[in-house]
């Protein structure tokens, strides 16, 4: 097997064929690991925040056998690779593979590691919870002789739409009838006193992302919190970047309220593989009293039965009221290995001793009094 290092985006461009079709041939295929997601995601994100592309792919007899989309960042001195996306571009991920040559091409990356300098901790998060892969590449990690871990990861909520013929069917299930009443009894109050109306949009526009953006910064709760998603000029570029090249796709599903030309609240989702990935909402905070929130979360359920999916999914994050939404959660997993270097060996001794006993005193706590941004950025 030969084995590439990818470090500029041309040439993933130049292999994106392969790419797909080894999507399609992978037992899991995450949008968040397509050639549109992650030439956007480098276009837009990736270089302004410091994280070069370093993927890896691997050659078997002229075939693409695998591709690692890697990145490489620097924290605390550490030199650390990781999926591309991290830390807020790709909820779930796995590596593009074809599963008949899976534990051989494992093998060849874990060989090809050691012979690499100027990494010091590869950090594969967010593995989903169905994934066999994990413990595939932790064995030829081991047989390697690279010290590693896999840790649980961050929660994904889903619903299984299965059951349900249509939105009420849902509600029926999860919510009681003197819940469901002041619901719809909501829905008429936004309707007459704010004339807001659904609309469900196939295609992001410049327009509509401009009315998203003014939503999210100016009047949302996060806008509020200075937490909003739009906030970042680099995640509107994001969103430009991955509307032209998913532009005559159907993968946009965005479910807003209008009230005449005024944005109330949206659901930025995706149509994947038959699921329903709920990747933002937004609403605006001086319509909190009509739960406008719940109303805009179950336009989107409804929609998504409607067009026949499978799953609800709410993606990464254990936000608290997706406990309300639904009863299932899947656990992803995080895969670490650990070079050998100095550096490294004090990040695994983090990982394996402090971070654990950390949590049994309970400072775990902590990680609410500190922005998840510098979260992100130093918890290595």
């Amino acid at each position: 097997m030969h084995v590439e290092l990818i470090d500029r985006p041309e040439r993933l461009a130049e292999i994106e064929g392969p790419w797909l079709g080894l999507l399609v041939r992978s037992g899991s295929h995450e949008i968040f690991a397509t050639p549109a997601w992650t030439l956007a995601w480098h276009e837009s994100v990736g270089a302004r925040a410091g994280r070069s592309l370093s993927a890896v792919a691997v050659w078997d007899d002229g075939q693409l056998a695998a591709l690692f989309l890697l990145q490489r960042s620097r924290r605390l001195g550490v030199e650390v690779l990781e999926f591309t996306g991290h830390p807020r571009h790709a909820d779930r991920m796995d590596v593009a593979l074809d599963p008949d040559r899976r534990d051989k091409v494992f093998r060849a990356f874990a060989a090809w590691l050691l012979t690499r300098d100027g990494w010091d901790v590869l950090s594969l998060r967010v593995f989903g919870a169905t994934s066999d892969q994990p413990e595939a590449l932790a064995a030829a990690l081991a047989e390697a002789g690279l010290q590693h871990l896999v840790r649980p990861d961050a929660s994904t909520y889903y619903i299984d739409l299965g059951p349900f013929a249509d939105v009420e069917a849902y509600l029926a299930r999860f919510r009681g009838g003197r819940t469901r009443k002041a619901l719809r009894r909501h829905a008429r109050r936004l309707a007459e006193d704010h004339q807001g109306t659904w609309r469900v949009h196939r295609q992001l526009d410049e327009p509509l992302l401009r009315h998203m953006a003014e939503l999210d910064t100016q009047r949302s709760l996060r806008g509020a919190q200075e937490r909003a998603f739009f906030g970042d000029e680099a995640n509107l570029e994001f969103m430009r970047s991955l509307a032209r090249r998913l532009a005559g796709q159907d993968d946009w599903r965005i479910t807003a309220l209008w009230s005449q030309d005024r944005l109330l609240a949206y659901d930025l989702s995706f149509q994947h593989l038959g699921c329903r990935l709920s990747y933002q909402t937004a609403f605006d905070r001086s319509l909190v009293a009509y739960g406008v929130g719940n109303l805009t979360l179950i336009e989107a359920i409804g929609g998504a039965i409607a067009d026949g999916c499978q799953e609800f999914d709410f993606l990464a994050g254990d936000e608290g009221y997706k406990e309300n939404w639904c009863s299932d959660a899947r656990r992803c997993r995080w895969v670490l290995a650990y070079s050998g270097s100095p550096r490294s060996r004090l990040a695994y001794g983090y990982q394996r001793w402090l971070k654990p006993l950390r949590a049994r005193l309970g400072q775990g706590r902590l990680v609410a009094l500190i922005p998840r941004r510098i979260r992100d950025r130093f918890d290595i």
